[in-house]
């Protein structure tokens, strides 16, 4: 899977999908390098703070919902 472009929104989206087709939670430490390396890259690029902050903070809500219905799965394939 890679990004169809270079520009920032088609990253974000590519990083957005990448994050909701997590199915196992090993997935979840590769996101983060992936975002962590996305947010040096855009540093580099002089995005101001604020903006880098908005978008860490996206993926970091993308992470938390995608972590909740990873549970939710495994619980409902536990208990029936």
């Amino acid at each position: 899977m890679s990004a169809d472009s270079n520009t920032v929104v088609d990253i974000e989206e590519w990083i957005e999908k990448i994050i909701k087709s997590i199915d196992n939670f090993k997935q979840f430490k590769a996101a983060r390098k992936l975002i962590a390396r996305y947010m040096i890259r855009l540093e580099y690029d002089g995005l101001d703070w604020y903006i880098r902050n908005h978008i860490d903070t996206k993926f970091d809500a993308l992470i938390t919902k995608q972590r909740q219905v990873l549970r939710d799965n495994i619980n409902t394939k536990l208990n029936g």
